[in-house]
């Protein structure tokens, strides 16, 4: 493999003869055509973390390639940390390039990578964990994917579309919006995720100032490469359910909903991932990703999945040795509540141990 040279960048200052470039890599990769790859997203991202930078890798004879990142002292994350639900390489189909080369270049001693696409063969040896992210492929148009879903025996859009009736007769006319710039809509959305999460014992990421800095931008870029969409589901005067995300030209990102607990019993949650599919088409929306997880309706609604993979490229044998606990712990937790206690230990550790270890 031809030596390549790699500095780091800030998204702010990328060329455009880069952003062409960067822009050609997604055009021909179909798995780079979500809107966390895009450049917009990137530099959106930088403008509320300044810890995100992007490697630009030059390889003799080839197009440059870009790794974007978060950096964490001496360590790499996602850019959107908690909130990436895809990340990886933006490169030319068939592109091979050494991941510890470009970390270590970067003057990194290790990358912890999430939601990288399987079929990267590169990233392969670092893989350690896999999950899947379904998407509903809506190129066909709305009525395909809803005949497709009822031949492939699930009758969930048909069981929604029925509680969505029933909520107009018992409570008030439904009404939808793909993207509305409803400021109580939004507020609700924090409101009701907070408490989600307070319920569930896990991260609320929108709770955070700089991800509501991103939301905000999100919603403010709305251009034909990158928007961030609000979408509000009403029942009469009151917001029964929102959701937002970000779009690409043609895939849209399920990311934040929350429902009114009031109206509960109708599964407004639900009726509003349908509306959004409905008006998908409408948008020039060809996919509609649901992030990554097994959850019935996710599965239900989805026609097809992306494998997924986590991992870490280490540049230390020491930090590669306790990566390698860490997962070990990880897969085996899911059998054993002590185990999973001492995943979590290693956890907490391993980023104290080797951000001293420099």
């Amino acid at each position: 493999m031809t030596a390549a040279r790699v500095h780091l960048i800030s998204p702010d200052t990328l060329s455009n003869d880069l952003i062409d470039v960067w822009r050609s890599h997604q055009a021909a990769g179909e798995n780079l055509r979500g809107p966390f790859f895009s450049p917009e997203y990137i530099r959106i991202a930088a403008s509320a973390r300044p810890e995100v930078t992007v490697a630009v890798i030059e390889t003799p004879g080839e197009a440059p390639a870009f790794l974007p990142l978060h950096r964490d002292g001496s360590i790499a994350r996602p850019v959107g940390l908690r909130a990436s639900d895809f990340s990886g390489i933006i490169a030319a189909p068939g592109y091979t390039w050494s991941p510890e080369s470009v970390i270590r270049s970067c003057g990194l001693s290790g990358w912890d990578f999430t939601n990288i696409v399987t079929s990267d063969q590169t990233m392969q040896p670092h893989f350690r964990a896999f999950a899947d992210s379904p998407f509903a492929d809506l190129s066909e148009g709305y009525e395909a994917f809803a005949m497709d879903r009822s031949k492939s025996g699930s009758d969930l859009v048909k069981s929604v579309a029925q509680k969505a009736r029933k909520m107009e007769r018992e409570v008030a006319p439904m009404r939808f919006e793909a993207h509305v710039l409803d400021r109580q809509a939004l507020a609700l959305l924090y409101e009701w995720k907070a408490a989600q999460r307070a319920r569930t014992n896990t991260v609320d990421v929108l709770s955070t100032p700089w991800m509501r800095e991103i939301v905000e931008r999100l919603i403010e870029n709305n251009t034909g490469t990158l928007g961030g969409l609000l979408s509000v589901l009403y029942a009469g005067d009151q917001v029964a359910a929102v959701h937002f995300g970000m779009r690409s030209e043609t895939v849209w990102h399920y990311w934040f909903a929350a429902y009114n607990h009031e109206l509960q019993r109708y599964s407004p949650g639900l009726i509003i991932l349908l509306e959004m599919l409905k008006a998908a088409p409408a948008l020039g929306i060809r996919t509609l990703t649901l992030g990554q997880g097994d959850e019935a309706y996710k599965l239900r609604f989805a026609t097809g999945s992306t494998q997924l993979a986590s991992g870490s490229v280490d540049c230390r044998l020491t930090r590669r040795l306790t990566n390698a606990i860490w997962y070990a712990a990880r897969t085996a937790s899911h059998r054993s509540s002590v185990v999973a206690a001492l995943a979590r230990s290693v956890k907490r550790g391993r980023r104290r141990m080797f951000q001293g270890a420099q």
